[in-house]
């Protein structure tokens, strides 16, 4: 899904600082206007790492800039004016570098902040939702369940009424009607505690 887990990113950061250090203990350590480009990394852990791994990150990235001042090759310079423009101008690209990372970082993870928040919000309404058609599932059970008893005795009634010679004819068709009916509402809302039931 392109997403990382935190100790991935923690563990990448890291290798970031390592591989900037061995590159300006190579160009002149913290002398090399790049040098801030140890920073980024760090903003970055305090944008999506825990605090202790921010506190990790940040500790590397110090003593990254702390030996560096002291444990470093020198790069040889005959000119003075030009290696101070040198720094000038790797003192701007390190800042605009800098400036875009953070940038388009900080885009991205509001990005994924707000897609997250979108997915959560649909996971709620779902869940709402789902608990709506839970209550209503309980209760029509509940409702089948207590009209099912009324129906059953309606219906027993009905038959003894049907097979009672002793009423007339057209009577006992009327009754016979009556308990139809009343068979086909107990067959609809047992039908229905089934439903509510799934």
């Amino acid at each position: 899904n392109g997403q990382f887990s935190e100790s991935e990113l923690f563990f990448q950061l890291l290798t970031d600082i390592v591989a900037l250090a061995v590159l300006m203990f190579l160009s002149g350590g913290a002398a090399n206007p790049l040098i801030s480009l140890l920073l980024p990394p760090v903003a970055i852990a305090a944008l999506a790492l825990s605090a202790r791994l921010v506190v990790l990150v940040a500790l590397c990235a110090v003593a990254a800039y702390s030996l560096l001042n002291v444990l470093y090759l020198p790069l040889p310079s005959v000119d003075a004016e030009r290696a101070a423009g040198l720094h000038l101008a790797g003192m701007w690209f390190t800042f605009v570098l800098s400036a875009a990372m953070l940038a388009w970082f900080v885009v991205r993870m509001k990005a994924s902040i707000r897609e997250r928040d979108a997915e959560l919000a649909a996971a709620r309404e779902k869940a709402l939702r789902d608990e709506r058609v839970v209550a209503l599932g309980a209760l029509a059970a509940g409702a089948a369940h207590e009209l099912g008893t009324p129906l059953a005795t309606m219906a027993v009634i009905a038959g003894e009424l049907e097979r009672d010679q002793t009423l007339p004819e057209a009577a006992r068709e009327d009754i016979a009607i009556l308990h139809r009916q009343v068979i086909a509402c107990k067959e609809m809302i047992s039908g229905l505690a089934v439903r509510a039931g799934a």
